[in-house]
């Protein structure tokens, strides 16, 4: 009985003081994870933009070195702007003559912009000139970088470091690895900090390290000879830890007392959303709604989207911005992408081969891009569909295009099947379109990010005819998507964006009320009446049911 006591007491003691230990080790190690980890984010997208500035630099200089005579011609500055345009740190491009500008992508300067005497070369030999103030934009200095002929380009020195951050006690800086110095900074860089770095130049590396005062994450690039470097207060550590410590105090003592009552509790909890989401595959709570996308140009029904939809058993619905990333997280995805090609092909095959030229598009995440992924389904679909080519699209995700290596030959063999592709949310993942450009691709997808802004006097208000204008370049045709005003619809038409969709034309639809659609539209009687596109019968707003 003494034994049996003295064991129990043994275990309560320990059901206190070790979860209460553990929670204390936890507070620890989860405060400096979590602050290492924004730290690290910060310098991963200071290195990624002092590369990519690096780069489309030295791209633009040798464009420009490779064209014709006459420089600052028609033609000349038509390819400085299309450098402009497709290149996103970059500001400008221009030609310089005795240390002055004299023209540039914004047209010829008469008299000639001058730039100074200059501040030596850069790493890549290129001539520069810092902090110039040009007359043409008042207030905003800028670098110039100008190769031995005079092809130059204009950068915006602050670019690489506007980055938002929790406290104006956060540095962030681009450090050139050899020789070791700070290009740009934001806040004060500790030369201890540049000994890191010089240790492990010429390597692709990433440190985290604590000083005395300042907890530091680098990301180096040894190939572009470049780093960067975000660093916090070690005070937001202890801080952290504070907090976390008051929460997890209580935890870890209720955890001991309550030991017991926990595992009941827990083995009551409802099942994880990842077995949800395999039992909703096996139960087939998924369905799939269609929003009409249609001609800008005649308002016609041209195609559809399919939107897939969760819910449950008990009637509740989940909704797809919830679902979707917890099913990319668990490598559920795939399978759920293959269950919705198998919902399009009972859907759609009636109303593909009834309509020539209809198309239905299916959202590929970017997980689903891979050589052993629901691209091997794709056959079988077309096969059930016995639909036109053409008549089905992809839509994949600009992340999903990262590594080109292996998208650009999956890719490939997509459109040799005769399935089109779309680039779908274009401009919300930080890349160049002109990046893309080696890519068979069919469609540019406006985000509804951006349609949103038309007509409001918004900074990325701008960003939308930046983007027509490069997909007309590449030779895209575009589909804008969320569009829900007239004055938007008007805008895109304008400016030719050639397809659309949203609630001005349809909200997400069951497929039977998307075939009552079509199939009224194609009725003479129905033929559109005079009038702006988005008010004909055709193409009204068909609510969802």
């Amino acid at each position: 009985m003494k034994h049996t006591l003295a064991l129990a007491a043994a275990f309560m003691v320990a059901a206190i003081v070790v979860p209460i230990a553990l929670a204390l080790q936890f507070a620890g190690q989860q405060a400096r994870q979590d602050e290492q980890a924004y730290l690290a984010s910060l310098a991963e997208e200071v290195l990624r933009r002092a590369v990519l500035t690096r780069q489309q630099i030295v791209a633009a200089v040798d464009a420009m070195q490779a064209r014709a005579d006459a420089p600052c011609s028609e033609a000349g500055i038509a390819l400085m702007r299309q450098i402009s345009m497709t290149s996103p740190y970059l500001q400008a491009a221009g030609v310089v003559r005795d240390n002055a500008l004299v023209c540039s992508s914004l047209g010829v300067h008469e008299p000639p912009l001058a730039l100074g005497t200059g501040q030596g070369r850069t790493a890549t030999g290129l001539r520069a000139w810092v902090g110039v103030d040009l007359p043409i934009i008042p207030g905003q200095l800028f670098n110039v970088y100008s190769d031995a002929h005079g092809n130059a380009v204009i950068v915006h020195p602050e670019q690489i470091i506007d980055i938002v951050v929790r406290s104006t006690d956060v540095v962030l800086a681009v450090v050139v690895n050899d020789p070791g110095f700070v290009s740009r900074s934001r806040g004060s860089v500790a030369p201890d900090w540049l000994a890191r770095i010089a240790r492990s130049k010429n390597t692709m590396a990433a440190q985290a390290f604590e000083t005395d005062s300042h907890t530091v994450v680098l990301r180096s690039s040894g190939e572009h000879n470049v780093s960067g470097l975000a660093a916090a207060p070690r005070s937001y550590i202890d801080g952290r830890m504070r907090r976390l410590t008051w929460i997890m105090l209580p935890i870890g003592l209720a955890a001991g007392l309550l030991l017991a009552v926990a595992v009941v509790l827990l083995a009551r909890q409802r099942m994880s959303l990842k077995t949800e989401l395999r039992l909703a595959l096996q139960r087939k709570e998924f369905f799939l709604r269609y929003q009409p996308i249609v001609d800008l140009r005649d308002g016609s029904v041209v195609g559809a989207e399919a939107l897939l939809r969760w819910q449950r058993v008990d009637g509740t619905q989940v909704p797809p911005d919830v679902f979707i990333p917890v099913a990319e997280q668990t490598g559920l995805i795939q399978d759920i992408t293959r269950h919705v090609m198998d919902m399009v092909a009972r859907d759609m095959a009636g109303l593909l081969q009834r309509r020539p030229g209809f198309h239905v598009s299916i959202n590929f995440s970017a997980l689903d891009l891979q050589p052993k992924g629901p691209i091997e389904h794709i056959a079988p679909l077309l096969q059930a569909l016995q639909a036109p080519p053409g008549a089905v699209v992809l839509e994949i995700t600009e992340r999903s295009f990262v590594d080109a290596s292996i998208a650009r030959p999956l890719v490939q063999r997509i459109r040799e099947q005769g399935v089109r592709v779309a680039i779908d949310d274009f401009g919300t993942g930080y890349s160049n379109l002109s990046a893309l450009a080696s890519f068979e691709i069919d469609y540019l997808k406006i985000d509804k990010s951006f349609v949103d802004t038309i007509g409001l006097q918004a900074v990325t208000s701008q960003v939308v005819p930046h983007i027509i204008e490069m997909a007309k370049t590449l030779g895209l045709e575009m589909i804008a998507e969320g569009v829900e005003t007239q004055e938007q619809a008007d805008y895109l038409r304008s400016r030719g964006v050639q397809f659309a969709q949203g609630w001005l034309y349809g909200k997400p639809m069951a497929v039977e009320d998307l075939m009552a659609r079509v199939d009224a539209c194609a009725e003479p009687s129905l033929a559109p009446a005079d009038g702006d596109p988005a008010q004909r019968a055709c193409s009204g707003n068909l609510q969802s049911t």
